[in-house]
Parts: structure tokens; C-alpha cells; sequence
């Protein structure tokens, strides 16, 4: 303390006396050492001075949850914090901070974006951020959106495996500016459920924006369906989201000779099958067929073309078809027509090789009627031409040799067989020769 004294009384009996001036001066430098006092009693005590410090004030960012979306309408809106979600309204305006990420469910389907590499699933959701890059207004804020990207554009069958692979990249995007990433104020986490069966990784998290924070996610499945459907759950969305991914199977490729044959077992499509390349021979190729008779009905897949025989049964269509795990089912339509060509012409033929053939003879001076061998001649032309097409050999082999069944071939049959008559029967079939040869004994 400083206090004011009073001069000492001198030796002569004269009088001193204090102006004043001097005594306030003399209180304000009292006053300064009291105050330069305290404050080294302070820094003493504390180790640094007592200066009165500016408390720091956050200010959060106002957003306008109403004017977010002008097409579509948001059906839950959410706000993420480092402690968890907290349920906002669809409308009005919240405060949004550095830390702090709004998240809203739109009532909009996936919207899909096809290319000739990829598939671009943009997912119902969009993400509020403060804008953090430099030079950003104090409250301004990014809009964001969650994209799948199909790579490829659907699965692929790896010979190697055996199985159909696939890869997929999630990410939040900003689709005004693609070009640079920055971290997001909080992680997004995501769980992926449904189809495929194999999927590496199954859960993941996303912490900053665009292609350079993507995550990739590789799928496999062994016989799938021509298309798959994942679930995408993420933590705010217990219910997720389903996109399809397209299983890109190759065919098993089946080219008919002909699209119509005769029918009533009359007559046989070829049909030639084709199995895709790379393909490991590991099951058999099925053959089925709505009508008919198929040879064989079924063959090793270790054999890329196949032959197989489909003979006709009735009258009508029938689809065939080469069924080959995991690929997709080869089909080709065959119809049984009426066999009007192929009587037409084993009639013909008969009657013409029978005519033809009593014509040489000249037994007798006058000629004989030319209608009864022609009518014997129709029916011996057409048993063996119908004999022919079932599969029966009844004529010499030699004569038929690598020949197909259609008008010609059973032309020429049936005049061979009107010509030569019953005996020609009788010689190629055992049984009818030796009854004859009873009968006549």
C-alpha cells in the first residue's frame, strides 16, 4: 500500500505545507503499483498473465430443408453427428455445423444411367456438407448424392473360377465439382445384403467425396439368374435400397437346318449347337423339346458343336432347347407340317415307276390297262418311302446312300418301288418271302 505522509517538523518553527497538484499526482502513482502488483502476483500464481481472453463463437450454417429438392419430396431427413442420427423435419430450416452432415430419403426411384462400359445406379439419397474448400463463403454448403457404378456393366463368367464375377464402386459424389475429394464431416457406413452370395467387402464406410474415396466391391456367384438383386443398407436407412445387377450370360447358340419338316414322324430336323468359348467341361448339355423324338438328349459340354436329330411327331410347333449351366438357354422353333409334298410325291413316284415298268414288258401284242400297276405301284411307292423316312431300310442301301429325306429322294424311292412291285418287298423282307414261299408250296 502507498500512503500519504506528512513532512517532518524542521528545527526552526516554520510551517510546510502540501499543494494540491501534488497530492493527486501523488495518488495515481500509488494507484499504478497496485495494479503492477497484482499482476505479478497473478503470472506467480498461474504462470501466464490474466489477460481476459475472446470466448471463440461457432457459427452454424443455416439450411432451408424445403428448397433442397424441387422435383422430388424428401420421406425422412436426418442429421449426423460423431454420437449418432437425429431425426429432422422433411421442412424449415436447420443449423448445420463443420461436424455435422444432413442426410434425406427422397420418394424417387434409382435412376439408371447406361453406357457401353458401365451401369450408373444414382441412389434415392442426398447429403447436405458445409463447403469446406478455400475460398468458400462462410455458409455455404454442398449438395451430394450416393452412386453405384456398375463396372462393366453387369457379371461376367470367369472360366477360371466358374464362376460369374463382378465389381461395383460406391461413393458420395458432388456432381458439380467431380474433380476434387474432400473428407466428409462424418464417415458413411453401409452394409450390403441380397444377392450375390460372395461379396468382398460386406460392409464398408465412406469418408470423403468422389472418385478418389470410392470403394470397391468385388461379387461372385456360381449359377445366378440373368439378373441379381443387392440390397444397399446404409445406418441411416435400415430398410435400404435394392438395385438390380445384370448377369451378362453368354447363349448357347442353336441353328436349325430347317425351321419346317414334315410331320407325323415324316420328318427330322437337324439342328446344330454351338457352346460358348472358354468354357469348362465340367456338366453336360441338356436337350429338350416340346414334341418329337431328340438323338441324343444330351452330350458333354467339353465339345464346343453338336449334332443332334429331332424327328417330328403329329402336327404343329415344337421349341427346342440346349440347356447348359450357368449360360443362357439356347431355343429354336421347329414346325411339323402337314406331309402333303412328301405324299404328293411318293404317290407320283409309285405310279409312274409302275407304269413305267409295265410298259417294258410287252407280254401280250395289246397293250394292258396302265391303272391297275399304277395303283399297285402307289401303294408299294409309298410303304416304302414312309419305311424310308421312319428309318426302315427296305430298298438297297446303295440306292439311298447319303441321302436326305425331301421330295426327290422320295420320288425316286417310290418309283424304284412301283417299278419292282411286291417282289421287291418280299426280297428285303425275310418274313414276307418265306410266307410266300409257303403259300405257294
Amino acid at each position: 500500500m502507498c500512503a500519504l505522509k506528512r513532512p517532518t517538523q524542521p528545527a526552526l518553527t516554520e510551517t510546510m505545507s502540501v499543494t494540491p497538484g501534488a497530492m493527486a499526482g501523488r495518488q495515481r502513482y500509488c494507484h499504478r503499483r497496485a495494479g503492477l502488483a497484482m499482476s505479478l502476483m497473478a503470472l506467480t500464481l498461474n504462470g501466464t498473465p490474466t489477460h481476459a481472453q475472446p470466448t471463440p463463437v461457432m457459427v452454424a450454417r443455416q439450411v432451408d430443408l424445403s428448397s433442397l429438392h424441387a422435383r422430388s419430396i424428401a420421406t425422412s431427413s436426418q442429421l449426423i453427428t460423431s454420437v449418432g442420427t437425429t431425426q429432422l423435419p422433411n421442412k424449415g430450416t436447420v443449423a448445420l455445423a463443420n461436424h455435422q452432415l444432413i442426410v434425406q430419403r427422397l420418394d424417387i426411384p434409382v435412376r439408371l444411367s447406361v453406357s457401353s462400359r458401365q451401369l450408373r445406379l444414382q441412389l434415392p439419397y442426398h447429403f447436405v456438407m458445409p463447403d469446406s474448400r478455400p475460398g468458400a463463403a462462410p455458409n455455404a454448403t454442398l449438395q451430394l448424392g450416393l452412386m453405384v457404378i456398375v463396372d462393366g456393366g453387369g457379371m461376367h463368367f470367369n472360366p477360371a473360377l466358374g464362376k460369374f464375377v463382378g465389381r461395383l464402386l460406391v461413393g458420395v459424389t458432388d456432381s458439380l465439382d467431380q474433380h476434387h475429394s474432400l473428407p466428409l464431416p462424418q464417415p458413411v457406413a453401409i452394409l450390403l445384403a441380397g444377392e450375390p452370395t460372395e461379396k468382398e467387402p460386406a460392409s464398408f464406410r465412406l469418408t470423403a467425396t468422389n472418385i478418389d474415396a470410392v470403394q470397391a466391391i468385388e461379387l461372385r456367384e456360381r449359377a445366378p439368374e440373368d439378373s441379381l438383386v443387392l440390397r444397399i443398407i446404409p445406418t441411416f436407412d435400415p430398410e435400404g435400397v435394392e438395385v438390380t445387377i445384370p448377369v451378362k450370360k453368354q447363349a448357347v447358340i442353336v441353328d436349325p437346318e430347317t425351321l419346317h419338316v414334315a410331320g407325323f414322324g415324316l420328318g427330322v430336323a437337324q439342328l446344330s449347337v454351338t457352346l460358348p468359348a472358354g468354357i469348362r467341361p465340367d456338366g453336360p448339355v441338356q436337350f429338350t423339346s416340346d414334341l418329337g423324338d431328340l438323338k441324343p438328349r444330351s452330350a458333354p459340354s467339353g465339345t464346343r458343336a453338336l449334332n443332334v436329330t429331332l424327328r417330328s411327331v403329329g402336327v404343329g410347333h415344337t421349341v427346342f432347347r440346349a440347356k447348359l449351366q450357368p449360360f443362357r438357354t439356347g431355343r429354336a422353333l421347329v414346325v411339323f407340317d402337314w406331309p402333303t409334298w412328301f405324299i404328293g410325291a411318293a404317290l407320283l413316284g409309285g405310279a409312274l415307276g409302275a407304269i413305267a415298268e409295265s410298259l417294258l414288258r410287252k407280254r401280250r401284242r395289246n397293250q394292258p390297262s396302265w391303272v391297275k400297276p399304277a395303283i399297285s405301284g402307289m401303294i408299294v411307292g409309298l410303304v416304302l418311302a414312309v419305311a424310308y423316312a421312319g428309318g426302315m431300310q427296305l430298298i438297297p442301301t446303295e440306292i439311298v446312300a447319303g441321302a436326305s429325306v425331301n421330295e426327290a429322294v422320295i420320288f425316286v424311292i417310290a418309283a424304284v418301288g412301283g417299278a419292282f412291285g411286291m417282289p421287291l418287298l418280299k426280297q428285303q423282307i425275310p418274313g414276307l418271302r418265306e410266307a410266300q414261299d409257303e403259300k405257294d408250296s
